[in-house]
């Protein structure tokens, strides 16, 4: 028997599965994770596959102890696993110490009273608002397990952060892809077809291996329901299915105030750290298109970048008088500067939502940290090409935003993260400074251009060209030529966040780490390596 496992807890738990009707445990499948650590609580969870498929519930056993041999226990429970969540647990666990390692473990019994164990976990709760001690997180997300999977690739770069020995990983945005064909039948609809969709990409070794090692917060993008949708036009019974899935499989603390899926929300990690969570999914208007029929899926075609802008073939020229024009003629055309004016800064329009809105500028307001950090699905920056799916194709409340940012705070320390446009790139505006990252593991940023490129006939060796015009069109587009601070377009990746005091002055440094040689089937942690860094102030 497992030490620190009493007689008397043995007994409740053989009580318990009698009651509960339970058959015991096959195996913990899907490896273990400590999600919305605080000060003093977190959230543990775990998935079981039951010894009969057709029980309803499975009772076992959660320990938490100081140290890693769980000599000494400070919380031990009998916890559920439930059909009808999927026999995933997700128990909080309440009276912790601030700024404490924590472990963590299950265990149960098969039917032969066999004794059955998950990994065993650890974490770091959150230190006191007014604790100064250095913060390092890790962040990143769109993990596509229907890219990697036929590519004889995984989320490898995931166990390189493991290194970093964060205090959390920021698991954010196209955690799934749902739609990715991963499914025997195509995109998932069902719960049943979400569920198996998590249980496949949670199936990936270094995945778990992040999620044993650290804390967790998540949030999510698109693709954890269907691609591009939007608040008003996804099917109602589609987006419950896909919420209800997410939130079995990556816990996210209840927001009593709103919906009953409300991701927003702000994290406090000592004195000069919040983040601040966005939802720029559910409570997002519809999607509008300008230029001539654009495709239902969006603008995201092989042969052109259907932007609507006249500045991107000004800028482009603007940058490189040689390749621009050519850029402007192959990419950047059709203009519609009215479906701009009329239809994409349409002030009625919202990407978060009035109330969203109205929460976030108020957390902002009232936040002590030193450095405040949005984490955001989509591009804040101007990028000026594919907009109608991120802020570009909802100007009146970007530009709301970033006035009320500017007016309010101090821009040298505020910081955007935000993943869904796979690739690297730091952009420093007068309002702030946002870093893109990711991804996980899908199609780059750079392998985009590559394809487009091909499609349009010429020699894919030409990206880096391209993507090069591509850096100073969006510098232009942010406040000048050297608006854009560092970009590495073809990594799986993810970033290092660190926060220190330097001769009493708080700094914060980003570092993008990844693998550019991933396309070479380089599945190795060990060839990741550091992209760029950045600080602030």
């Amino acid at each position: 028997m497992r030490a620190g496992l009493s007689s008397r807890l043995l007994a409740t738990l053989t009580a318990l599965n009698l009651a509960l009707g339970a058959c015991g445990v096959a195996e913990f499948d899907l490896g273990i994770g400590a999600f919305e650590i605080g000060v003093n609580q977190a959230i543990l969870w775990t998935h079981v596959v039951p010894d009969d498929p057709d029980r309803k519930s499975v009772a076992f056993t959660m320990q938490v102890a100081t140290d890693p041999d769980f000599s000494n226990v400070v919380r031990e429970q009998v916890v559920t696993a439930k059909a009808a969540s999927d026999f995933t647990v997700r128990a909080l666990v309440p009276g912790l110490k601030p700024a404490t390692r924590y472990h963590y473990r299950f265990f149960a019994f098969d039917d032969g009273n066999n004794e059955i164990a998950s990994p065993t976990g650890t974490f770091r709760t959150a230190p006191r608002e007014q604790d100064g001690a250095p913060v390092r997180f890790v962040i990143s997300g769109d993990s596509n397990l229907g890219y990697t999977g036929p590519r004889g690739l995984d989320f490898h770069v995931l166990s390189a952060a493991v290194e970093d020995d964060p205090d959390f990983f920021v698991y954010f945005g196209d955690t799934i892809y749902a739609d990715s064909g991963i499914l025997p039948g195509g995109s998932a609809f069902t719960l049943g077809e979400y569920r198996q969709v998590h249980r496949l990409t949670r199936g990936d070794p270094h995945l778990q291996a992040l999620l044993a090692a650290t804390g967790t917060f998540s949030g999510w993008d698109d693709h954890e329901v269907r691609n591009d949708y939007d608040g008003e036009t996804v099917d109602p019974v589609q987006f419950e299915n896909g919420a209800q899935a997410f939130f079995e499989y990556l816990p996210v603390r209840q927001n009593a105030d709103g919906p009953p899926f409300r991701t927003d929300r702000s994290v406090r990690w000592g004195k000069h750290v919040e983040l601040f969570f966005l939802d720029g999914r559910q409570f997002r208007s519809a999607e509008r298109f300008c230029n001539p029929d654009p495709i239902p899926d969006g603008p995201e075609t092989p042969d052109t970048l259907f932007s609507p802008f006249v500045e991107d073939e000004i800028l482009a020229i603007e940058a490189d008088p040689v390749i621009g024009p050519v850029a402007a003629a192959l990419l950047l055309t059709p203009s519609d500067p009215d479906c701009v004016d009329t239809v994409l800064a349409d002030p009625d329009r919202s990407i978060l939502g009035a109330r969203q809105l109205d929460d976030l500028k108020q957390a902002l307001l009232d936040s002590t940290a030193t450095f405040k950090i949005i984490v955001n699905n989509t591009p804040l920056s101007t990028l000026l090409v594919t907009p109608y799916d991120r802020w570009d194709g909802y100007l009146a409340e970007k530009a709301d935003l970033l006035e009320f940012i500017s007016a309010n705070l101090d821009p040298s320390r505020v910081l955007v993260l935000t993943t869904d446009f796979h690739t690297n790139m730091a952009i420093r505006r007068s309002e702030l400074t946002e870093v893109i990252v990711g991804p996980i593991g899908q199609t780059t940023f750079g392998g985009t251009v590559r394809g487009i490129l091909t499609d349009l006939g010429l020699p894919p060796a030409l990206a880096p060209v391209f993507l090069n015009l591509f850096d100073e069109v969006v510098a232009l587009g942010n406040g000048g030529p050297d608006a854009v601070l560092a970009s590495a377009h073809d990594a799986f990746s993810y970033a290092r966040v660190e926060v220190w005091k330097e001769g009493g002055t708080p700094r914060l440094r980003l570092t993008a780490r990844g693998n550019p040689d991933y396309l070479l089937g380089v599945n190795d942690p060990a060839d990741v390596v550091d992209l760029f860094t950045i600080e602030l102030p």
